[in-house]
């Protein structure tokens, strides 16, 4: 019972599958529909839809099904302490709609490159924490090292644009604190040494894995000044993502920007406040200053960056950022800061960008490094890629996440594997290469291999006889030159609309133009039956009110006394009774009604009759 139940189903499922597929009129549009149809290649005349399921295709021949061969691996080194991931590289022969499915092997290394780049916000709110890092820097390379002892550190710093009402277009070195009063002055006023003018993004150490170079910079960095309490972190993290060279990203490394900071961020549109209309371009903008160090100088001519470039980026250059966000504001006031960046950090992506709450000075910048670390290593996360779907299901040691994107509270060293299932949304243009992201663990080189075209579309036949030499056999069906149509071409434009449209109470036939049936039913007509309608050459006549129908007749309750055949003119729009002839004397009924028996003339209702 339950198989029959199964059959039942799965035909059932077919049928309905049929019915969608049936509107595609070519093999290509047909296998890329994304839900399993099939073409009939059978050559012209054809009958019924060729674009069906495969299990109500009724073909003579094999039905044209493209079928997408399995995973190729391309590259698959051995799992280690730098390689993290396997395969690296795999092709893919995709057709919209049906799946693929490789296995993916996962095993986080415990000694893994690590580069670490400080961005630090400079305004006047910053100076307890500069001094923290000053007194712990090497405290900070040390920990460092014990998390890798492949790391590189660097380290920049950001304020905001100097543009009004940011910050003070009047910059002028030592007189900076005495000549602008109102918020800067709030900024800068528990600040031993007078605020610097300020700027957005200054690139002060690449990094390097001479940990010495960090305190030396950090030695030389002072405060800056600046009206507003949001910065623009997102412009300088931009400019730190964009600019691999300068900033010195290594390959194959685990690349972090650690961002600390006690204000809001500024993003796209931000700008227009102070007159800066054009778009953020998004790439890097990078030169020497006076001072030796690289300055970001396309600052006052742009918007800030969206939320969206800059998450772009980061997914491009494989880079994850972390909030380092102190809970409060000075001034007294409490912030919501930390909860701005979280959603901040929802919209980057969970597995590009994550949140650590620092103290108000900065004095636990160690411990939150090594917690940041372990936030980063301790999921497996694949993201997506646009134009596929991802799916995951667990094959060894792969505790799901709560959304299906991977695997969660993962160890060092402990291999993970699960199963990666493609599908294309809809057909690519051409071969391509992505990057399928692991965040924190590396990429897989996908080559995607798009199933959009039948075998049979290249195979075509120009001048066809079974399409009347009017068009070209593709695939069993007819591909009609221009002013031709109909399954085998045998239409011709230049014959125009039906005569009338019918009148819209008729079926025009598409090829001949012609009025093939007018549009009839049954209606009652002085309390008898008749087939009343529409009737002519372009069913321009309706007899459906009763003018112009046969009569009744006058003993007998039918139409032309049931003894003749009502006919109409089409050109006059008249129906009259053609009376058939009696069984007897085989002489024809006569009256208008076709009343008049000649079987029976003694009838006294029909006079002068013989």
């Amino acid at each position: 019972m339950f198989l029959l139940f199964l059959v039942i189903l799965g035909t059932s499922e077919g049928h309905g599958r049929a019915d969608i597929c049936n509107q595609y009129e070519s093999c290509d549009e047909c296998i890329t529909t994304g839900i399993g149809c099939v073409w009939c290649p059978d050559p012209a005349p054809f009958s019924g839809p060729r674009c069906t399921s495969y299990q109500t295709a009724d073909c003579l021949s094999e039905p044209e099904d493209p079928v997408a061969t399995p995973p190729q691996i391309l590259r698959q080194d051995q799992l280690g302490e730098i390689v993290q991931i396997s395969p690296q590289a795999i092709r893919l022969n995709l057709r919209t709609g049906e799946p693929q499915t490789f296995t993916l092997s996962v095993k986080p290394a415990r000694n893994y490159p690590l580069d670490m780049y400080f961005l630090m916000d400079l305004s006047g709110s910053q100076a307890s924490d500069l001094d923290s890092l000053k007194n712990l820097s090497n405290s900070i390379t040390d920990e460092l090292e014990q998390i890798s002892s492949q790391f590189t550190v660097g380290f920049g710093s950001f304020v905001d644009k100097v543009a009004y009402p940011f910050a003070s277009t009047l910059q002028n070195g030592s007189d900076y604190m005495t000549r602008h009063l109102g918020n800067m002055m709030v900024e800068c006023a528990n600040v031993i040494l007078s605020c610097g003018p300020t700027y957005v993004y200054r690139h002060h150490l690449p990094l390097t894995s001479d940990s010495g170079q960090l305190r030396e910079v950090l030695e030389n960095v002072t405060i800056r000044g600046n009206l507003d309490a949001p910065e623009a972190p997102l412009e300088a993290l931009l400019q730190s993502v964009v600019c691999l060279d300068e900033v010195g990203w290594r390959n194959g490394s685990l690349r972090i920007v650690m961002i600390l900071t006690d204000a809001g961020f500024k993003t796209a549109l931000d700008g227009r406040v102070a007159g800066l209309v054009t778009r953020n371009d998004g790439e890097c903008h990078l030169k020497m200053n006076k001072e030796g160090f690289y300055e970001y100088f396309r600052s006052p001519e742009q918007d800030y960056p969206s939320i969206h470039q800059v998450r772009d980026k980061l997914i491009e250059n494989d880079i994850i950022t972390i909030f380092a966000v102190a809970e409060d504001v000075v001034v007294n006031r409490t912030s919501t800061d930390n909860i701005v960046y979280r959603e901040l950090a929802k919209e980057i992506g969970n597995s590009r960008a994550f949140v650590q709450t620092i103290a108000e000075d900065s004095a636990d910048i160690v411990s939150v490094i090594r917690i940041a670390y372990e936030s980063v290593k301790r999921d497996i996360v694949v993201d997506g890629v646009s134009g596929l779907t991802i799916g995951i299901a667990p094959v060894l040691n792969c505790n799901l996440l709560s959304d299906g994107s991977g695997c969660a509270n993962v160890a060092p060293e402990q291999l993970e594997m699960f199963n990666v299932t493609v599908t294309m949304d809809q057909c690519l243009p051409d071969t391509q290469t992505q990057l399928l992201p692991l965040p924190g663990f590396g990429n897989v080189e996908l080559t995607l291999v798009p199933i959009c075209e039948c075998n049979c579309s290249s195979q075509m036949s120009p001048n066809h006889p079974s399409c009347g030499d009017r068009g070209s056999l593709v695939c069993g069906a007819c591909d009609c030159y221009e002013g031709f149509y109909g399954e085998q071409c045998e239409c011709d434009d230049e014959l125009g609309p039906c005569l009338g449209d019918c009148f819209n109470r008729g079926t025009c036939d598409n090829c001949t133009r012609e009025c093939i049936s007018c549009d009839t039913y049954q209606d009652t007509i002085g309390g008898v039956f008749q087939i009343v309608g529409s009737f002519g050459e372009r069913c321009q006549c309706d007899n459906s009110t009763g003018a112009g129908a046969c009569p009744v007749g006058r003993d007998i309750d039918q139409v032309c006394s049931g003894w003749g055949e009502c006919m109409c003119d089409g050109e006059k729009c008249d129906c009259d009774c053609e009376c058939g002839a009696a069984p007897l004397s085989g002489q024809q009924y006569s009256g208008d009604d076709c009343g008049c028996d000649p079987d029976n003339c003694y009838n006294e209702q029909y006079p002068g009759v013989s």
